[in-house]
């Protein structure tokens, strides 16, 4: 039954009709409780009236709605209207592979890329015993970011095999247009494997067929088994096969016999499992990329940026939460010692803009770049991530998770083992370890913990006491948050520029407190060493400053805050002798070249302002706020540095903090 423009389904207003296809009228529609866009595909008034046919078709619904991949395109829900059916679908922009392949075949790497990831999906549902039936370029959509959605899993077979009958082609959904549209007919007959076609049962290895007629058709932009009627289509499939020699000859043997394989008409030759066909074409692409892609050399370990993650939430106030996650993924990635990872402040300059990944990856100077989406519904949260190659645009990795907010930290762990994979970098036991040290017990304080985080960083009076108070929350609901506790303490000692100075005693004793206590529930969290060391300086005792900030270094020789302290410290006349080392350090690390190249000019360019009238310090000064401003550093980082001593004991005035006193973070 067609439905006309603001029709309504629940929640669901009907947009505008989107086309027909073997289930039958699809509609662009509006979840007006999530703000949200859909599709509505209305099922055939054959299964209405078909009890059995609609039991069977709800319970596929059901385990369908299970499936969790990147590469599925999601089902929302199932509707009722006028006792009609309806799937409530995710949208999916872009254009089908049947509309790609119009304009000419793909490349060899488009082609691995494009079928490894409609491998990746259909491996999925053979794993929850689906069988899909209907794999062809008309129900494969390509999006503008190069991620696959394999739709119409509606058809799908649930068991390990199924009856293929002509009888079950007469009541087959793809197949029922038979009167109104033959080339509906003969699109979907030109991927049936030959068990499908004789009406055998069929089970997984009918998917790994239709593969192969994908790849093939990829590779040389036609059909590997067309006709002028289903009946030629069908003849040929049976009895001949494909005309092997139009493959161009630059494919790759290898990726060649993978077509053939696939391509066997007795199922018994055909391998059986779709994953292992990823896996052999993961392994040709990276066989490819290992000339001129992400491989690095011996000497040369992979480099990659985490770019912050887009909030698709409708509630716009969720965007701590899907910073946080960026945040914390981008922290497990630097604790990776074979792996260099861009530091916050370098990509932070990136966030809530549109990216483009060869351009980001070369200011940045890395191999590959992380980018994903969080979207957050009360206690759910799906978070999907993939993994760039920035030398020619092809997903390493890619993965979604549909998940509760409790499992947020598991789902953060295997992002960081997965691209780890991805990159061939190998996790040694102890940074497994640290990929799970100091996760709240609580998510509740972990939540509360990121919004902490996203106001402590304006850095104002205000959002330092807000963040204060959500600290504190964070600690009441699980008291061993050492992370936490550190967060109380950096709050402290952050506060130290704003209250009086009859305030500082109290200050001080308080941020000590909290330090400490975050140090004896996890002494391998750098922020707690680094907090316990702004606390110490406000409290005048700058050797007991420095060596907490040392401590954060043995902690994590990447952490950029007490990195930059550090230099900063011993960049002064009396401590020029543990200088070199700590710049090494900084150079083996490397978590922001433009940061520390900057502060490695820092010693000169304070010894040249001592000879040089205020003007020189004056423009100085304007360098940095504009070095400051460029990479988003919310209070400027390594102010302190910038204090020459004048005759008189004049200090330049954009030394000073909000007190007067020299900035700190």
């Amino acid at each position: 039954m067609p439905l006309a423009a603001g029709t309504r389904l629940g929640p669901y207003e009907i947009a505008a009709p989107l086309g027909a296809g073997g289930m039958g009228e699809v509609y662009r529609a509006r979840d007006t409780r999530l703000g949200r866009e859909v599709a509505i595909k209305g099922l055939p008034e054959a299964f209405a009236q078909n009890p059995e046919r609609l039991a069977r078709f709800e319970r596929e619904a059901r385990l369908l709605a299970s499936l969790n991949h990147p590469n599925i395109a999601g089902i929302f829900g199932l509707e009722d209207a006028a006792g009609t059916p309806y799937l409530v679908l995710e949208l999916v922009e872009g254009e089908t592979l049947a509309q790609r392949l119009a304009r000419g075949p793909l490349s060899v790497r488009e082609t691995l890329e494009v079928c490894g990831q409609i491998a990746g999906a259909i491996e999925t549902a053979h794993e929850r015993a689906i069988v899909h039936r209907d794999l062809k370029p008309g129900n494969v959509m390509l999006t503008p970011s190069r991620t696959v959605k394999v739709l119409d899993f509606g058809l799908a077979k649930g068991g390990a095999t199924e009856s293929g009958s002509s009888a079950d082609f007469s009541v087959s959904p793809t197949l029922a247009l038979s009167a109104t549209g033959a080339g509906v007919i003969l699109g979907t007959a030109s991927y049936m494997s030959p068990e499908q076609a004789r009406g055998q049962n069929v089970d997984r290895r009918t998917d790994v067929w239709a593969l192969g007629c994908l790849l093939f058709e990829c590779l040389v932009g036609r059909q590997a088994f067309a006709g002028e009627t289903v009946s030629d289509v069908i003849a040929r499939i049976l009895e001949r096969d494909p005309e092997w020699n139009v493959i161009p000859a630059g494919v790759p043997a290898r990726l060649r016999e993978v077509v053939r394989r696939c391509l066997i008409k007795n199922s018994d030759g055909r391998p059986r499992d779709i994953g292992d066909l990823r896996r052999e074409l993961s392994a040709i692409a990276q066989e490819l990329s290992s000339v001129s892609g992400i491989q690095a050399s011996p000497a040369t370990a992979p480099s990659l940026a985490v770019l912050y993650f887009e909030n698709l939430a409708s509630d716009k106030e969720s965007e701590y939460f899907c910073a946080g996650i960026t945040e914390d993924i981008l922290t497990d990635l630097s604790k990776i010692k074979g792996l260099k990872v861009a530091s916050r402040n370098a990509v932070g300059r990136y966030r809530g803009a549109p990216t483009d990944i060869p351009k980001v990856a070369a200011e940045l100077g890395v191999q590959a770049v992380l980018e994903g989406s969080v979207r957050r519904a009360g206690d759910r949260v799906r978070i999907s991530a993939q993994l760039i190659n920035a030398s020619d645009g092809f997903h390493l990795w890619a993965e979604r998770y549909d998940r509760t907010l409790a499992d947020v930290f598991a789902v953060q762990e295997e992002i960081a083992s997965s691209i780890a994979s991805a990159l061939r970098v190998a996790l040694t036991p102890a940074e497994s370890e640290r990929l799970v040290e100091d996760r709240p017990k609580e998510v509740r304080a972990y939540d509360l913990y990121l919004k902490g985080r996203e106001r402590y960083g304006s850095y104002t009076d205000q959002s330092l006491h807000e963040a204060l108070e959500l600290f504190q929350e964070a600690t009441a609901a699980d008291p061993g948050y050492a992370l936490a506790w550190a967060g109380i303490a950096d709050c402290y000692g952050q506060l130290c520029q704003w209250g009086k100075e009859a305030d500082l005693p109290e200050l001080t004793r308080l941020g000590l407190e909290a330090a400490r206590r975050a140090i004896s529930l996890n002494p391998r969290v750098p922020e707690a060493y680094k907090a316990e060391a702004l606390n110490l300086r406000f409290a005048g005792d700058l050797a007991a400053c420095r060596s907490a900030l040392i401590k954060a270094l043995e902690v994590n020789p990447r952490f950029l805050p007490a990195l930059i302290k550090s230099r900063g410290r011993r960049h002064e006349p009396r401590r020029r002798r543990g200088c070199r080392a700590l710049h090494s350090s900084g150079a083996r690390s490397r978590p922001s070249g433009p940061i520390l190249d900057y502060l490695d000019r820092l010693p000169h360019e304070r010894h040249r302002s001592r000879r040089r009238d205020d003007r020189r310090v004056r423009a100085f000064a304007e360098a940095l706020r504009r070095f400051v401003l460029h990479h988003r550093l919310p209070y400027p980082e390594g102010h302190h540095l910038l204090r020459p001593r004048r005759s008189g004991g004049h200090r330049a005035d954009h030394a000073r903090g909000p007190r007067g006193r020299s900035a700190a973070r």
